[in-house]
């Protein structure tokens, strides 16, 4: 979920294993706006350790059932994780503060 491969920091493995269930939670629900945060984040917690995108995505799909002609269940857990790990809200205020002072 990296895009700076180099780059050492947290990763999503690390974020669905050490994190608390409510803070889980609210990073599924700000940076995913997914409505059954706490539902999902309950069940990552009951299901530790994950150690693969695979194990995730059915845990999602397991709490939130697939509708016909939507998107995948788990796509905005998954949207969630990858902006915590790279820092994207972050390098968007970082640029912003920059920007502005040209």
């Amino acid at each position: 979920m990296r895009f700076d491969q180099s780059s050492a920091g947290m990763t999503a493995q690390d974020i669905v294993n050490t994190w608390a269930e409510n803070d889980l939670a609210n990073l599924f629900y700000e940076y995913g706006e997914e409505r059954r945060s706490r539902r999902i984040a309950a069940e990552v917690i009951k299901n530790r350790p994950i150690f693969d995108t695979d194990t995730l995505e059915k845990l999602v799909a397991n709490v939130i059932h697939q509708r016909r002609g939507r998107i995948h269940p788990a796509t905005r857990v998954f949207q969630a994780l990858r902006i915590a790990v790279n820092l994207e809200i972050e390098n968007i205020r970082q640029g912003l503060k920059e920007g502005a002072l040209f």
